[in-house]
């Protein structure tokens, strides 16, 4: 999945949502797209993904890692959401 420093290649990813369709509990599947959508910046989606593998109640280990994860992503759509707000003029 990841070539050139670690990034997703577009044959991988493609891959990889193609075995999500084939299978929407696919734990790799999930996982791996969910890891793509971070790094390109579709938190939500992103999260969705995360939130979906959580579902499938992993080892403990994989559970606190994902609450870690889907609370970072909460975090950042969060402030990037306050950013976005026009500011508070008075009158």
């Amino acid at each position: 999945m990841f070539e050139n420093s670690g990034n997703e290649t577009p044959e991988a990813e493609a891959l990889f949502e193609r075995a999500l369709a084939l299978d929407p509990h696919s734990p790799q599947a999930l996982f791996y797209t969910g890891v793509a959508l971070l790094n390109g910046g579709q938190l939500p989606a992103a999260r969705a993904r995360f939130s979906a593998l959580r579902d499938l109640r992993p080892p403990p280990p994989v559970m606190d890692a994902l609450d870690k994860q889907i609370a970072a992503i909460d975090v950042e759509i969060a402030a990037a959401s306050r950013t976005r707000r026009p500011p508070y003029t008075c009158g």
